[in-house]
Order: structure tokens, then C-alpha cells, then sequence
């Protein structure tokens, strides 16, 4: 099942159907000694804490080799990647990385890597459910925390 830019319920539907399969290779990273960030949420209904892994390598982008600025955590069964700064090769000066923005953060349903020998989460589609531009690092690190606090909550 794929799920369509904005389609909540096809992702969900997707998480749902895969969060056994997800949790068990969450749990495997987390054995083999991945970094986990646990965050107070805000949200009454949940339990108090998420765990949030925290991936190195950035989540979204295809020129996000190319980015001084990354964040990539796997929560709840989604992929909440924040990339800038945006430097092509040969450029010393960070360019836009879209229009209006020198940063994005956008949420995916997360996937098991099947296809490489790594342990990392990867988009299970290239369709964004979630968006959220900045222009300074402080903005969007504070998107990126919004952002996987809002979806640890769905």
C-alpha cells in the first residue's frame, strides 16, 4: 500500500499494518546500541515518553549528501528528516534548498532498509505526509522537534 502526499489514513493503514515488523527491527537497533532520544510529549493521551532513534544520515533529499545541516529520527512509524544549508559541490555559500527556504523538514512513512546492508529507517514512499519550511538552524530544529512530537501522537 502506498500512501499518497497528504493520505493520513493510507499511512496509517500502512503503519498499522506493519508496526510489529516495524517495533522488531526498532528493538534490533536499539540491542546493537543505536542512540535513543526520549522526549517529555505534551499530549495528555500518551503514555509520557516516545522513543525517538535518531538516524546520521539524512532522511529525505537527493542532493542531502550535500547538506551541513541534517536530522533524521524514526518515530511511531514515521521518518520526520529535517535537511539545509544546502551546498552543491564547489559552492561555499548555502543556497536555497527550495523556494523561500534554506531548510525543510517533511515526515514519510519509515521502511526497514531492505535493498542495503545498513540499519537505517528510509522513506516507505517519496510522498510527504507532513511540511514545514525554515531559514535559520533554531527554526528548524524547532520544526523538527514539532514535527516528531506531533506524529509520535498519532
Amino acid at each position: 500500500m502506498r500512501a499518497r502526499a497528504g493520505d493520513q489514513g493510507g499511512a496509517r493503514a500502512f503503519v498499522e499494518a506493519n508496526r510489529e515488523r516495524f517495533a522488531a527491527a526498532v528493538r534490533e537497533r536499539l540491542a546493537q546500541g543505536a542512540q535513543v532520544i526520549e522526549c517529555q510529549l505534551a499530549d495528555a493521551k500518551d503514555a509520557g515518553r516516545a522513543e525517538y532513534v535518531w538516524q546520521g544520515s539524512p532522511g529525505h533529499f537527493i542532493c542531502g549528501d550535500q547538506c551541513a545541516f541534517h536530522l533524521s529520527t524514526v518515530v511511531g512509524g514515521y521518518l520526520v528528516s529535517t535537511v539545509g544549508e544546502y551546498r552543491p559541490r564547489g559552492e561555499d555559500e548555502p543556497k536555497p534548498i527550495g523556494v523561500g527556504r534554506l531548510y525543510e523538514t517533511m515526515v514519510f512513512v519509515a521502511s526497514t532498509c531492505e535493498h542495503h546492508d545498513c540499519d537505517e529507517h528510509h522513506q516507505a514512499t517519496g510522498r510527504e505526509l507532513d511540511f514545514a519550511a525554515a531559514n535559520d538552524r533554531k527554526a528548524a530544529r524547532a520544526a523538527h522537534v514539532a514535527m516528531c512530537r506531533k506524529w509520535a501522537a498519532k
